[in-house]
C-alpha cells in the first residue's frame, strides 16, 4: 500500500498489507534488481507486533528500515528492520486510554540525530 524506497544498489524495498508466514499481518520485502524477492519480516510473528502496514518505509545509514503498522498490539506501531530481518517495535501506539493517538496510517520521517517523527491527526 506504501511505496517502494530504493538503496544505493538498486533494491527495492516496500511492505505489504496482508501476506507472509501470518497472512492477515503484511511483510517487509526487499526485491533485487534481478528480480530476486526476500521476505524480510512477517508481522504478528512476536509478541508485541503491529500489522498491517500501510505507509512507504525509511532507511538510515546503516540499512535498517523504519515505519508504521497500522493495526495490532493496541492501535499500531513504530517499528525498525534491519537488514538481517530482524524487528524490533519501537512504540506501540493507545497503550494509554490513546491518549498519544491510534492507527498510524503515515509513515516516520527521521532527523539528523536519528529521532523519528510522525505526521498523523492523532498523534506527532
Amino acid at each position: 500500500m506504501g511505496g517502494l524506497i530504493m538503496d544505493k544498489e538498486g533494491n527495492l524495498y516496500g511492505t505489504t498489507w496482508q501476506g507472509g508466514n501470518n497472512w492477515n499481518g503484511g511483510t517487509v520485502f526487499k526485491l533485487t534488481p534481478s528480480g530476486t524477492l526476500t521476505q524480510l519480516y512477517t508481522f504478528l510473528s512476536q509478541p508485541g507486533d503491529g500489522c498491517n502496514p500501510q505507509a512507504a518505509l525509511i532507511m538510515d545509514k546503516m540499512g535498517n528500515l523504519y515505519g508504521t503498522a497500522s493495526y495490532c498490539n493496541h492501535a499500531g506501531t513504530v517499528f525498525e528492520v534491519t537488514p538481517e530481518g530482524k524487528e524490533a517495535t519501537l512504540y506501540s501506539f493507545c497503550s494509554d486510554n490513546c491518549l498519544d493517538g491510534e492507527y498510524p496510517f503515515a509513515g516516520v520521517v527521521m532527523d539528523k540525530k536519528g529521532n523519528l517523527y510522525g505526521d498523523h491527526s492523532r498523534w506527532h
